[in-house]
C-alpha cells in the first residue's frame, strides 16, 4: 500500500485561470463497424467552470463524458485534459490520470455488488492502493453525512434504493478532490427535492477544490444553476 497521493502538479502548464481544464479540436469517432459518428469541433471548460450538456437519447452525451475520461479514444482530433494529451500516455498512465484526478459518475452507477457502501465511496483509494489512514474515514463520514448515506455505509448495494446508489455514485466521484468531474445525469432516478440537495452539494465540492464540473443532463429546470449550457446540437458539425 502507497500513502494517498498528493494533488498533482504540472510545472509546466499555465496557471489554472489561464488553462483551460478541457480543450477540445476536430474531434471524430467512430466505433469499428458502427454507423455511429460523432464529430466536435471544438469544445472549451475552464478550470472552475460548471458547464451542463442536454440532448436528445442517441446524440452522444455519454460519447463525449467517455472521451472526456479517456475511457473512448478519438479516431482524430486533439483532445486534452487538464493539461494533458490522453493520447500520450498508456493505458495503465491514463487509468491512474483518471484515479487521482477525475471523478466520473456514470449513469448506470457502475458500484461493486460486494463491497460495502464505504469502500464502494473510497474504491479510488482501494483501487490506486492508498494506505488506509484516519483521514480517509474521516472523508468518507463527510461525503455519507452530506449525501444523506450514513446510516448505509456497512450495507452493500443490493440493499439501496436506485436513489441510494445514485449518491453512492456521486460521493465515490468526489472522494478523492478530483480537478475534473464528468456526471452522467446525476439526479436522474432523485425526486426534485433531492436532486436539488444533491446538485448543492456536487457544486459545493467541485467549488472547495476549484474543480470542472461537466454534467450530462436532461434536468432542464437545473440549467439556470450552471455557468453555462450546450446542447449536443450546438457542439456536434452536421
Amino acid at each position: 500500500m502507497t500513502d494517498r497521493p498528493l494533488p498533482s502538479t504540472n510545472s509546466a502548464a499555465l496557471p489554472a485561470e489561464m488553462s483551460p481544464a478541457i480543450s477540445l479540436r476536430e474531434i471524430h469517432y467512430q466505433p469499428a463497424g458502427s454507423p455511429f459518428f460523432l464529430s466536435l469541433p471544438t469544445f472549451e471548460v475552464l478550470a472552475g467552470q460548471r458547464v451542463a450538456v442536454t440532448g436528445r437519447s442517441g446524440s452522444g452525451k455519454t460519447t463525449l463524458l467517455n472521451l472526456l475520461s479517456g475511457q473512448l479514444s478519438p479516431n482524430a482530433g486533439e483532445l486534452r485534459v487538464l493539461g494533458q494529451s490522453l493520447d500520450s500516455m498508456t493505458l495503465r498512465e491514463q487509468e491512474r490520470f483518471r484515479l487521482r484526478r477525475i471523478g466520473i459518475v456514470f449513469q448506470e452507477f457502475r458500484l461493486i455488488e460486494y463491497l460495502t457502501v464505504a469502500d464502494n465511496l473510497r474504491l479510488v483509494g482501494i483501487l490506486d492502493q492508498w494506505a488506509a489512514t484516519a483521514a480517509e474515514n474521516e472523508r468518507i463520514q463527510e461525503i455519507a453525512e452530506q449525501l444523506g448515506i450514513e446510516g448505509y455505509l456497512k450495507r452493500r448495494p443490493n440493499r439501496l434504493s436506485q436513489g441510494e446508489r445514485q449518491r453512492v455514485a456521486i460521493g465515490r466521484a468526489l472522494f478523492a478532490n478530483p480537478d475534473l468531474i464528468l456526471a452522467d445525469e446525476p439526479t436522474g432516478n432523485l425526486d426534485q427535492k433531492t436532486a436539488d440537495v444533491t446538485l448543492n452539494y456536487l457544486f459545493q465540492a467541485t467549488e472547495a477544490c476549484n474543480a470542472s464540473l461537466v454534467v450530462v443532463t436532461h434536468d432542464l429546470s437545473q440549467l439556470q444553476r450552471f455557468d453555462t449550457g450546450y446542447s449536443m446540437d450546438q457542439l456536434v458539425s452536421h
